[in-house]
């Protein structure tokens, strides 16, 4: 059989960084930039949102374009077992890519996360680091329906992503772990392809709708944000063989 136990430690859980892009402070904590083309840069729209009224998105660039979403720098310091979450919506076309990357140098460099951090269950992720409108497809179900590319969404579509931070955003090979003084998370999408179908007079010179991003979210703490479990796997002892032998007696 198999048994499950988990166990529940007291712990300070810390938000080290949240933004909602909402009033009256708006995305102040957040800014944006294009890297290595032309396109719009991510702004607030009131179309979708997870906490009301706004959420953020960006939406179609030239080709070889990528436009930046970054958060301001915050600090791991004391916290190093580290949780992201936001909710997004992918909706831009398969040709395109929606990454996910982390600083501990204040965005001199950057590290892109993959399926080793990622706690969610999306399989184009776990294979290839990157979101767009095919990601959480399944047989039955296309939450952000790629064979529709000018659908426009509504706020049924929002998924939540979750990913493991700890040992990136954190030193963990000392005794006790550190965090890192200036930390920052980026979202980056990567235009490939400049239009939906440029040989296409209906779909040319259009985008999809966008890549929508809310409640960005990091969350830290002295100790596992996750409790433990702890997992047996064991036969069990079978007292008499398949088939015993014996007889009835009737008295």
């Amino acid at each position: 059989g198999l048994l499950l136990g988990s166990f529940s430690y007291g712990q300070t859980i810390s938000t080290l960084f949240f933004e909602d892009f909402d009033l009256p402070s708006g995305p102040n904590l957040v800014t944006t930039t294009a890297i290595g083309g032309v396109g719009n840069l991510w702004k607030d729209t009131t179309l979708v949102s997870v906490s009301p009224a706004n959420s953020y998105f960006v939406k179609g660039a030239q080709g070889g374009t990528n436009i930046v979403l970054e958060t301001n720098s915050f600090s791991t310091v004391g916290n190093p077992f580290v949780k992201l979450s936001f909710k997004q919506i992918a909706k831009i076309i398969a040709l395109n890519s929606a990454f996910v990357e982390v600083s501990i140098d204040n965005g001199a460099t950057w590290t892109l996360l993959n399926d080793k951090q990622y706690l969610g269950n999306d399989g184009l992720f776990n294979n290839a680091f990157w979101f767009n409108s095919t990601s959480h497809g399944t047989i039955s179900s296309q939450p952000w329906k790629p064979n529709q590319v000018l659908a426009i969404p509504d706020n049924t579509w929002w998924i939540e992503e979750q990913f493991d931070l700890t040992g990136v955003l954190s030193d963990t090979s000392t005794t006790p772990p550190t965090g890192y003084p200036n930390v920052k998370v980026r979202f980056r999408a990567n235009f490939n392809s400049p239009n939906i179908s440029p040989s296409n007079p209906a779909t040319h010179n259009k985008f999809s709708a966008g890549w929508f991003v809310d409640d960005i979210e990091v969350t830290g703490a002295p100790c596992e944000l996750s409790p433990p479990q702890l997992n047996f796997n064991s036969l069990p002892t079978i007292c008499y063989a398949n088939n015993p032998i014996g007889k009835i007696v009737l008295d």
